[in-house]
């Protein structure tokens, strides 16, 4: 049985400061409430539960490139949609 995203997934439309650039993961993070502080953040990524679009984060110092709409997945049940 392969995983699958939920069919609703709550949607986080970024502020047009964040729009034309790359974002850290765990800033990213932070700003949508997924972590609650850069150190959950950091410890998220380090332990491997941190993926883009079923893609998984390789590390800490990696950039995101905010240029199109993508999901974010925390854990096994955090889900957001992150809307450009």
């Amino acid at each position: 049985m392969k995983k699958k995203n939920p069919e609703e997934i709550a949607e986080f439309r970024l502020s047009d400061k964040h729009k034309e650039r790359e974002i850290n993961i765990t800033e990213l993070l932070t700003l949508t409430n997924l972590a609650g502080s850069k150190s959950e953040a950091r410890r998220l990524v380090e332990q491997g539960g941190v993926t883009i679009d079923g893609k998984k984060i390789g590390g800490l110092k990696e950039s995101i490139k905010l240029e199109r709409d993508f999901v974010l997945k925390v854990g096994k049940r955090k889900f957001l949609k992150i809307k450009i």
